[in-house]
């Protein structure tokens, strides 16, 4: 059974987030999220939409540039998605920043690239730059002024046309050879990236109040300890095994709270079999 590569798309609007997702998951440019035909197949969590085949899960950022709803849109957002992958736990391997060539120094994207890294603080090494209605010798041809915009992070450039006005034949071959280099591309990078877990904006306060009363000896490590067992009982064992003041007692503490999590286990098999 092959592993299910996540992948998140993240990008102002028109900038082909969809086109890539409906190339990812069925090779044509029409699949699950909405380009030309109605969606199918879709999911739709707030700011997320999601569909997945065999190969990968994908997460579309949809219109995350053009909202405009409130005066701080931009807040709003970071924190439904930060919370939206928290609450699912998901794992993600490939985090990408999608952009059409050409436009990397509009205000607009700056903003939005600016957002993207806000979002996924800490998983910078998953970090991808896909760049659209582009090839890979264009993108390797500009590399210095790209990183200068977004950074050294690995730059995949793509094509994906689709227009009534052109070849069917011809455009549909240039689609197959971008998605072939794109799927051999995100291979590569699977040995270099890990699995990445985003904090939701509770966690992330949390962790930053744990840093500032661990600089008090005794409330610190008092603090840790139980904040450590408090998320050992939401079930979030690596936070748990984190908070852990150091010295004599974080062994002592992690040995109860594996036995703990081990009967635990047990006890719940055991009910599964007498039911």
């Amino acid at each position: 059974m092959k592993l299910q590569l996540k992948v998140t798309l993240f990008g102002a609007a028109g900038n082909g987030k969809s086109s890539i997702g409906n190339m990812l998951l069925s090779g044509n440019i029409s699949g699950p999220f909405p380009v030309v035909d109605t969606p199918r197949g879709l999911n739709v969590d707030g700011h997320i939409m999601h569909a997945s085949s065999e190969r990968y899960m994908v997460y579309d950022m949809s219109g995350v540039g053009e909202i405009s709803s409130s005066n701080n849109p931009h807040e709003e957002v970071a924190e439904s998605i930060k919370n939206y992958f928290s609450r699912k736990r998901t794992p993600l391997n490939f985090i990408c920043y999608v952009v059409k060539e050409g436009r990397s120094k509009l205000a607009g994207v700056q903003s939005t690239f600016s957002l993207f890294k806000k979002i996924f603080k800490g998983g910078e090494k998953n970090f991808v730059i896909i760049i659209t209605d582009s090839s890979q010798e264009w993108v390797d041809r500009c590399r210095n002024e790209l990183v200068n915009d977004f950074g050294n992070y690995p730059m995949i450039g793509v094509d994906f046309p689709f227009h009534k006005k052109f070849d069917d034949r011809i455009q549909e071959e240039l689609r197959k050879r971008s998605i072939n280099h794109l799927n051999t591309q995100l291979l590569n990078l699977r040995h270099a990236c890990t699995e990445f877990q985003i904090n939701n904006t509770f966690e992330t306060r949390e962790e930053y109040f744990a840093e500032t009363v661990a600089q008090v000896p005794v409330l610190g490590n008092a603090y840790r300890l139980l904040s450590s067992g408090a998320y050992y009982v939401a079930g979030r064992a690596d936070m748990s095994k984190e908070r852990l003041p150091e010295g004599p007692i974080k062994g002592v503490a992690k040995l109860v709270f594996d036995v703990g999590y081990t009967a635990i286990i047990i006890c719940g098999n055991t009910c599964a079999i007498i039911e």
